[in-house]
């Protein structure tokens, strides 16, 4: 026979051991799709967004060095060195160019301006003053004899640098343009902050309303529970004072419905005794 200290004993074990409550089911689910969907979006972020925005450098790097190799194409015809100078230091003050440079039919630099030094290594920026131009920066994209273009990313001082290499029509000279490539990369994280802080606003403001949600769910539960832990403590005069609609509503009811089922029998038992 279970007894009313075995009963409490057994709703304080259930109390001390609640489980996750609604709320807390819905919110916690919600925020595990919000960070697999985060997660699966990023990746694809990740995986388109930065191809496309390389080759947009490559295309403008393209560009400014076939405009550096028309500029320069009469100047370096009639060895014009002061004119190709001029050439290459205008080009080199264009956005996120870090240098333009003419190299000669025997491989050496005829004019090499960097458009800004700050980006670089101390120590590469004084080797350059000290030497010139840096010659390996311009012998790694070589060009093949059959063909007129190149393009290689290169270190240079540091900073990572698309290299386009462009023969001038009609001569034997090369001219090269570096890029910088950090701008491509700060472009990518720029993107992607906004991205990750809808997916944060969505997530806070999602967990908000499905709290609030869950309370209009959960508040009549938890009413109902105490009713039956009432009930099962011999309370049957509880009244279950609950106005929700729908399915809980309905659950409202049949407990009441139950309830009076139970004082019911109480009362038939009670009468049953007396009469013995």
């Amino acid at each position: 026979m279970t007894t009313n200290t075995e009963v409490e004993g057994a709703t304080s074990v259930e109390r001390r051991n609640p489980g996750l409550t609604i709320a807390q089911k819905l919110v916690s689910t919600f925020l595990g799709f919000v960070l697999v969907f985060g997660f699966f979006l990023v990746l694809v972020y990740q995986w388109y967004v930065p191809p496309l925005l390389n080759r947009q450098i490559e295309l403008r790097v393209e560009s400014v060095t076939k405009a550096f190799a028309s500029a320069v194409f009469k100047p370096t015809v009639e060895r014009n060195f002061i004119q190709v100078n001029k050439v290459a230091e205008t080009t080199s003050q264009l956005p996120d160019v870090a240098y333009a440079t003419v190299v000669s039919e025997r491989g050496i630099p005829v004019a090499g301006v960097f458009g800004s030094t700050d980006a670089f290594e101390p120590s590469f920026v004084a080797s350059m003053k000290e030497k010139g131009f840096p010659l390996d920066v311009v012998q790694r994209t070589a060009l093949a004899e059959n063909r007129d273009s190149a393009r290689m990313v290169l270190n240079v001082g540091g900073q990572e640098i698309m290299d386009y290499a462009l023969r001038v029509p009609q001569t034997s000279s090369v001219v090269h343009v570096g890029l910088f490539i950090e701008g491509v990369k700060a472009a990518v994280r720029a993107t992607l902050i906004p991205l990750l802080l809808t997916l944060l606003i969505m997530a806070v403001f999602g967990g908000i309303t499905l709290m609030l949600l869950a309370r209009t769910v959960s508040r009549p539960i938890r009413q109902l529970s105490m009713q039956a832990e009432a009930i099962s403590m011999g309370k049957l005069d509880e009244v279950v004072d609950i106005t929700a609609g729908g399915e809980i509503g309905q659950l409202a009811q049949s407990f009441k419905r139950m309830q009076t089922s139970i004082r019911y029998m109480v009362a038939q038992l009670r009468r049953a005794q007396q009469k013995h």
